[in-house]
């Protein structure tokens, strides 16, 4: 009677141990799908990571094919990225392929729409990778193992922030996990003619005692026997090959199959190992066809083709991996390859226990698997351990040594740490042994209190580090934060001032480059001289006939002192067709070479003007002209000028359509530069008139007299457009704004203010957010043709470059650590721009300039 109520309370509490675990588990999930869910398009549309930007072209660009025949088929299956101009492509295609048919269930594969679909697809599947850890923690040592494992997995931070991209990670981890799920279920199982007839007995013995019942059971059940012994292993090459058909590089997940079958083996007496060796080879043998059908199924362009089984290699995907082999190894030169230059060893994991796990769950995680390790070196429980362990330590180090050390790449083994992680805890929690610390014995109650006690911290310092990491997808992205800081305090060459419920807002508009002048006309623009010195030459980097009259014409270029405007001072004339050219409708570039050098006075005040010579043609022009100026000290100096924009010209208005952004009243238009380019002196009026296009013509109006001409700058002054009364308007709303003169031979130009970008290689601030477009070739709000080429060689080039930007930018706007944390780790390659850097924030000599820059704030440092 007793030892029945001890076995019923044992039940019970069983019982109630299993809703706990489904409890806390379920909470688990929800917790760590909130957690990869939350501000899922995080970046407003503005496709800020260049591999997901890049996904996101190829899923909008292929399409799902109509037949199996077409699936296979290389060179014209429409799901092939290369057929649609992505022939550079080294991602798996399965997860593409998931997310494409999944968008087009949906109707979403626009480019934006189908982002957002594979963020959900990629959270979704990171969530089953939680569950998975349960499953193989579980499995593979007890529940709650499991259950700790699967905490710590939904509270990684890398793990989370991947679920945030449309990539290939999460997918790939899930599969993986799966096929580890596999190869623990195949490591703890017993086959299922073994659990009828138990391991050690002699099977043929059993068979020959059994009655004729059983052995016609055993019969007519032995299909369905076979399937069940084999299911482990037909898991485990389904998986295998679904996630190296995500991503190339856990095909080395399949070590872990090979491993297990090794342990089983050697842990079967002799003749146990001479029945198994055949069934052996047969379960790795099924797992690795499995696995390339699979593969072959979900990356089908990797082979030739056009059918099933034409298994030829694809030479341009072969090419493209071992590309990628060759960058990821650093022997091709390339910006992001600076970034791991003098990296130590140690790097993939200071950066993956600091953000991937946090600090508590990165250095329990690291001891757990070191306490494993030794536990497997004494030999106990070392046919559990050892799958994981080595399959964890074995990828660990290949990263570890690799020339990209990147974090992102140690995902594959988050799921196997966070397992490890819970282990540990579990092993100490339930420690039964004291531990003798020199003359001090800690008893294991103590211990055990001391283990749980660590535990709760752990668990709660991970998830509040996992919560404050997640409150950056419920706020504004900081590059999108700062375009839109951007829009609201550097103007435009035309700034619509108004008043709105939550203060004043500011709506820049854009504004057309290039100009034109027309038969009769000149075009003339001012400039200052940078140097005593002496002008040669003046070149346009782009002149193009817009009648497009066949004969040759002759522009004439003369310079002349704004002090005497009746003095030419030097000349030069070229004859051309000044036609397009093949790769530039804008036409081509010019120098006009003086007919004899000027003098020039620093600072002084000229003017360049541009006619033809006994011709009807119409010229474009386009660009920043610049001049060559031989200094005093014979130093040769490349000057440039301003950006020529759109011109306000008599009979030639200004006229553009805006829609509204913001509700609000328009009390004034602004302009930084303002200028007029035709060497009078005397007073001008230009007229600004807005009018609400929707609301029956609805207009307000605005006049400016000055004689604008050059101030410090050449471009101008800045001038303020007040309205005669405010005009209310609504976000949506188009508005024309015009601008008009009467004056005769005047050329009005407004301009927009310069920032230089560092590289090519970053994306430029600000983003098109909020329905701006900042830059254009043929406009924009601001000038956006201004870049120092971080990552060029440091030469004469690059120096006249530097020069040049410099002195046309307004702003310098640097959006990331991409160049100064990268350029700035090889001083011996670029001397220039480390001092460069160094000088622009003031960092002293004897401190490193990328650390000068991650410790950074206002009037820390002072620039030179």
């Amino acid at each position: 009677m007793t030892i029945n109520r001890q076995k019923s309370a044992r039940n019970k509490a069983l019982h109630w141990g299993n809703i706990v675990i489904l409890v806390v588990l379920l909470m688990t999930l929800a917790g760590g799908a909130y957690l990869r869910l939350v501000g899922v398009n995080w970046d407003e549309n503005q496709h800020m990571h260049p591999d997901e930007r890049f996904l996101s072209l190829v899923q909008s660009a292929i399409s799902p094919v109509n037949k199996a025949s077409e699936y296979f088929n290389t060179e014209t299956s429409s799901l092939n990225p290369a057929n649609r101009g992505h022939t550079f492509f080294v991602y798996g295609t399965l997860p593409i392929f998931i997310v494409r048919y999944i968008g087009e269930a949906l109707g979403k594969t626009d480019y934006h729409a189908i982002t957002i679909v594979g963020r959900h697809v990629s959270a979704i599947f990171d969530v089953l990778t939680i569950l998975l850890v349960f499953a193989i923690g579980k499995k593979l040592y007890n529940r709650w193992v499991g259950l700790l494992g699967a905490v710590f997995y939904a509270a990684a931070v890398l793990p989370i922030q991947l679920s945030h991209y449309m990539t290939v990670d999460t997918i790939t981890n899930t599969f993986t996990f799966m096929a580890i799920y596999a190869g623990v279920w195949a490591l703890k199982r017993q086959p299922v003619l073994e659990r009828k007839h138990p391991i050690g007995a002699d099977y043929q013995s059993e068979v020959n005692a059994s009655d004729d019942a059983d052995r016609e059971e055993v019969s007519s059940g032995s299909f369905g026997i076979l399937i069940k012994d084999l299911a482990p292993y037909i898991l485990f090459g389904i998986t295998l090959g679904a996630a190296t058909a995500s991503k190339i590089n856990a095909v080395v997940v399949a070590m872990v199959l090979p491993l297990v079958e090794a342990i089983r083996y050697f842990n079967m007496d002799p003749v146990e190992r001479d029945r198994e060796i055949l069934p052996i080879i047969r379960n790795l043998a099924l797992a690795a066809v499995l696995s390339f059908v699979v593969f072959r199924i979900g990356q089908p362009y990797a082979f030739n083709g056009p059918g099933f089984f034409n298994f030829g290699i694809n030479e341009n995907w072969w090419l493209s991996i071992q590309n990628l082999r060759s960058q990821a190894s650093g022997q091709v030169d390339f910006p992001p390859a600076l970034q791991w230059a003098r990296r130590p060893i140690t790097f993939s994991w200071e950066n993956m226990a600091a953000w991937g796990l946090g600090w508590p769950l990165g250095i329990l995680a690291s001891l757990a698997f070191l306490g494993m390790g030794w536990t497997i070196l004494r030999k106990r429980d070392w046919t559990t351990h050892l799958p994981l362990w080595v399959f964890t330590g074995l990828y660990f180090a290949w990263q570890s040594f690799s020339w990209v050390r990147s974090m992102r790449y140690q995902v594959l083994i988050y799921p196997s740490l966070a397992i490890i992680a819970g282990w540990g805890l579990v092993e100490l929690i339930s420690v039964k042994k004291s531990i003798k610390l020199g003359s001090l014995r800690i008893k294991p109650k103590i211990l055990r209190t001391a283990a749980l006690i660590l535990t709760i911290l752990i668990l709660v310092s991970t998830a509040s580090w996992a919560f404050a990491f997640s409150r950056i997808y419920t706020r504004p992205h900081t590059r999108v934060a700062a375009s839109r800081w951007i829009y609201q305090n550097i103007p435009g060459a035309l700034t619509l001032e108004l008043e709105t419920e939550a203060g004043d807002f500011q709506q820049p508009l854009p504004y057309r480059a290039g100009d034109i002048f027309s038969p009769g006309e000149s075009f003339r623009m001012p400039f200052y001289a940078a140097a005593d010195g002496s002008l040669h030459s003046l070149s346009f980097p782009h002149i193009l006939d817009q009648s497009q009259i066949p004969e040759q014409k002759t522009l004439l270029l003369t310079v002349v002192s704004a002090d005497a405007p009746e003095e030419v001072l030097g000349s030069a004339r070229i004859q051309d067709g000044f036609g397009a050219t093949e790769s530039d409708w804008r036409g081509a570039s010019y120098e006009f070479v003086l007919d004899r050098p000027i003098t020039l006075s620093e600072g002084n005040l000229y003017y360049f003007s541009l006619d033809e010579l006994e011709g009807a043609a119409t010229f474009l022009l386009n660009g920043s002209p610049s001049m060559i100026i031989v200094s005093l000290d014979g130093q040769t100096i490349k000057s440039p000028l301003p950006r020529i924009q759109q011109g306000v010209r008599k009979d030639n208005p200004y006229t553009m359509n805006v829609q509204l952004v913001q509700d609000g009243q328009i009390t004034a238009v602004t302009t930084p530069y303002l200028v007029d380019q035709s060497e009078k002196t005397a007073e001008k009026t230009l007229n600004l008139s807005l009018t609400l296009v929707d609301q029956g013509g609805v207009s307000r109006s605005s006049l400016l007299q000055s004689a604008f001409e050059p101030g410090d700058d050449s471009r101008g002054k800045a001038y303020t457009f007040e309205l005669d009364q405010p005009l209310d308007v609504k976000a949506g709303q188009t508005l024309t704004v015009a601008l008009t003169t009467d004056e005769e031979g005047v050329r009005l130009v407004p301009q927009a203010p310069a920032p230089v970008h560092e590289s090519s290689w970053d994306d430029a601030v600000p983003y098109p957010v909020d329905g701006f477009s900042p830059y254009s070739e043929s406009g924009g709000i601001y000038r956006g043709d201004l870049n120092f080429e971080m990552y060029w060689a440091d030469d004469q080039l690059k120096l006249e470059r530097f020069e040049t930007n410099l002195d046309l930018a307004d702003y310098i706007f640097i959006t990331s650590s991409r160049q100064w944390g990268t350029t700035t780790r090889v001083p011996e390659r670029y001397l220039l721009t480390t001092a460069y850097y160094r000088n622009l924030l003031g960092c002293p000599q004897e401190e490193d300039v990328e650390w000068c820059y991650s410790v950074a704030e206002p009037g820390m440092f002072e620039g030179t």
